[in-house]
């Protein structure tokens, strides 16, 4: 998922669970014709817009407005996935559904049991977000574009962003136990292939390949390691140290200095980054045409 759709995504999770009970009498809002109800805006107040120590009365008026605009929005882009036929699928919700979440697990029905939310209600919900993800996805497809004069622009006013950092290329063996520590780097001292002792004895996911962790930055390494490995030259084995997570031995393959990148090097990467400014601008546009040809009817004195 693009950082854009992970942005609006994030907006679309904190609008919560609506409150489906049978007697809904007071209307909040109406959104061309399809209701807003005041227990469900109440209860999208007390989810995600209060402070611990706060009452609903407590809660200013400028945020209660910015909850129900946002609920507004909802219903607005749901409208327009339905004017446009899109739907999702029983296998595209189960798909996502499996990325999410176990349902099946313990912590997960008790999760569902304190928030008095059903799993049915529970994957309408994420049913809704797909489908807003789709009608988004829709109305911005094939307006994206940045030309390549944008691109070089932006790269020549923001060239110090674009680097490949100080890396180092390593091989590491983990073992829980000291003694079989000190007999590892005892065979390695006489000669021994770091590979093959990595594959045999390490118990890192890294040892099937010789325990070859490839290229890391030095700064993504625990302390101790990164220290000793400051020390080493190319090709020199460490000597014995102890994490919380055993006992490690490393074997310094390489070391790359900072290189800058030039724009073919970075031009991916400013492409995603003008891409998501320019989603992000579409999308606040649709949106505001959304409002603009919608009849909506606020009841201020229940807010």
């Amino acid at each position: 998922m693009s950082r854009f759709f992970s942005w609006i995504l994030a907006i679309i999770l904190s609008w919560g669970f609506a409150c489906h009970r049978l007697e809904k009498e007071q209307v909040v809002a109406w959104v061309d014709g399809h209701p807003i109800y005041l227990s469900d805006y109440q209860e999208r107040i007390r989810k995600n817009w209060m402070f611990k120590e706060a009452s609903a009365q407590e809660v200013e008026y400028r945020l209660k407005l910015r909850c129900l605009e946002e609920m507004i929005e909802q219903e607005l882009i749901l409208a327009e996935a339905r004017r446009l036929g899109i739907q999702v699928s029983d296998q595209e919700l189960e798909a996502e559904l499996k990325d999410m979440i176990d349902l099946n697990a313990p912590e997960t029905q008790k999760v569902f049991q304190q928030s008095g939310t059903s799993v049915i209600e529970w994957k309408e919900r994420v049913r809704e977000e797909l489908l807003i993800r789709k009608a988004i996805e829709t109305a911005l497809s094939y307006q994206v574009y940045v030309p390549d004069s944008r691109l070089k622009n932006y790269y020549e006013k923001n060239k110090a962003q674009f680097f490949l950092p100080k890396r180092v290329r390593i091989r590491q063996i983990l073992v829980s136990e000291e003694a079989l520590a000190q007999e590892i780097l005892a065979q390695l001292r006489a000669g021994a292939d770091f590979g093959e002792l990595a594959e045999r004895y390490s118990e890192s996911p890294e040892a099937k390949r010789g325990g070859d962790l490839g290229w890391v930055e030095p700064e993504q390494l625990l302390l101790a390691l990164r220290t000793e490995i400051s020390r080493l030259l190319p090709g020199q084995i460490s000597k014995l140290m102890e994490t919380s997570f055993g006992y490690h031995i490393i074997k310094l393959e390489e070391r790359a200095e900072r290189v800058q990148l030039d724009f073919e090097q970075a031009k991916p990467e400013i492409e995603k980054i003008l891409e998501e400014e320019q989603k992000k601008r579409l999308f606040n546009k649709w949106l505001e045409g959304l409002f603009r040809k919608a009849k909506i009817r606020i009841n201020y004195q229940l807010l």
